[in-house]
């Protein structure tokens, strides 16, 4: 189970820590956010789950941009 909590740096941090987790051995981890990551990590879902061509519809495009080519050069 992970736990996270964000706060600004002060002189000290309290930590409440949740009933489940009470009681057992707990490793915390102080690290500096990098503001750049989260916007990073959006755009990376976006790319990954965006719409792609199968290799028909590449085809297909591939040959239209041939013809559109040889229009505009006439």
């Amino acid at each position: 189970m992970e736990y996270r909590i964000t706060q600004k740096a002060e002189k000290s941090i309290t930590i409440e820590i949740p009933i489940e987790l009470q009681g057992k051995e707990l490793e915390v981890i102080i690290k500096e956010i990098d503001p750049l990551a989260e916007r990073r990590k959006q755009l990376q879902e976006i790319l990954l789950k965006g719409p792609t061509w199968t290799d028909e519809q590449y085809k297909s495009y591939l040959e239209s941009r041939k013809h559109l080519e040889k229009w505009n050069q006439s």
